[in-house]
């Protein structure tokens, strides 16, 4: 008998965007998501792309970066933001909050759905990048 692997329906995530290496204004809140396949960044702008998972290419760093490269282009996300890095504004987090009353009304579906309280703990805004290690080969990114 073989097990079933449960699938990545909705998963989502407050990270930081490390714009520069250098300044920390420039490490700016993003929101990565996946949902049915498709990889997602938002940040307060808005969306910064939406690619099939497949397209997307992800390695994480000994020192807690995931570089993802969509396209071409390079984004390093982190879980800690910078001292002088800008906060989530109260749009971002009322989306995340949306996405976890998702996943919520998603709970039993089998699917790897529980690590949104993992990589998003809403008090501290801060999150990790360990979860998107499991995510992202689940939904096709290329890892490493």
């Amino acid at each position: 008998m073989t097990q079933q692997v449960p699938t990545t329906e909705l998963f989502a995530a407050g990270l930081y965007w490390r714009k520069s290496k250098i300044d920390g204004r420039k490490c700016v809140p993003a929101i990565l998501e996946v949902r049915t396949g498709r990889l997602r960044m938002l940040d307060v702008v808005g969306q910064v792309f939406d690619v099939p998972a497949q397209e997307a290419r992800a390695n994480c760093t000994a020192l807690g970066t995931m570089v993802l490269t969509v396209n071409g282009q390079m984004y390093d996300l982190v879980g800690i933001r910078a001292r002088l890095s800008p906060k989530f504004t109260p749009e971002m987090l009322n989306y995340l909050q949306v996405l976890r009353s998702q996943v919520a009304g998603l709970a039993g579906s089998g699917s790897v759905l529980q690590l949104l309280d993992v990589a998003f703990k809403p008090v501290a805004m801060t999150g990790t990048v360990m979860p998107w290690r499991t995510v992202l080969p689940s939904v096709g990114v290329l890892i490493g």
